[in-house]
C-alpha cells in the first residue's frame, strides 16, 4: 500500500473535521478499496504500515493508542507528547496498554495489531461507528477518502 496515501489520511483527519483522534488500521488499509482502480487489502497491508512506523525511514511523530470513544487501536499523527507510553525510536509512541509493562518488541506489537485487524479486513469492514460496530465507510468518510486522491 502506498504510504503517501495513509500518511495523508492521518494528516488530513483532524484538519477536515473527521474527528479528534486518529484512524484504525482497517480504515487506513481499506482506503484502497475506494480508489479508481480498487484493490482489496489484507493483513500484509497492516503489517507494512506498522513496519514503516517502527522503521528509521519514518521521520514524523506518530502515536499508537486505544481510542477512548471506540475502544479500538488507532494511529494518530503528531501530538504524542500529550500522552504516556513507550517511545520506540524518536518518532513512535506506543500506549502502555499496547506496549505492555515489559516493553514488548516491535515484532510482538506488529503481530498483535495485525491479528486484531485481520478478521475485520477479511470481512470487508473498514469503518468502526460510534456504536462500536464495524461496517462500510459512511458517506462522510467516503467523501473524505475521495478528497485524498
Amino acid at each position: 500500500m502506498n504510504p503517501d496515501l495513509w500518511i495523508k489520511a492521518l494528516e488530513e483527519w483532524k484538519l477536515q473535521g473527521m474527528g479528534d483522534n486518529g484512524c484504525t488500521l482497517p480504515f487506513l488499509v481499506g482506503i484502497q478499496t475506494q480508489m479508481e482502480n480498487p484493490t482489496m487489502p489484507d493483513s500484509s497491508d497492516v503489517k507494512e504500515i506498522l513496519e514503516y512506523l517502527f522503521s528509521d525511514e519514518n521521520k514524523e511523530e506518530y502515536f499508537i493508542r486505544i481510542c477512548p470513544e471506540r475502544n479500538w487501536t488507532i494511529i494518530q499523527k503528531g501530538d504524542a507528547d500529550e500522552y504516556f507510553g513507550e517511545w520506540y525510536g524518536n518518532h513512535l509512541l506506543i500506549d502502555n496498554r499496547i506496549a505492555g509493562n515489559l516493553r514488548r518488541s516491535p515484532e510482538e506489537i506488529i503481530n498483535d495489531l495485525v491479528e486484531e485487524s485481520e478478521p475485520i479486513i477479511r470481512e470487508g469492514k473498514y469503518s468502526l461507528d460510534k456504536n462500536r460496530v464495524w461496517g462500510d465507510y459512511s458517506v462522510k468518510e467516503k467523501e473524505f477518502i475521495k478528497s485524498l486522491f
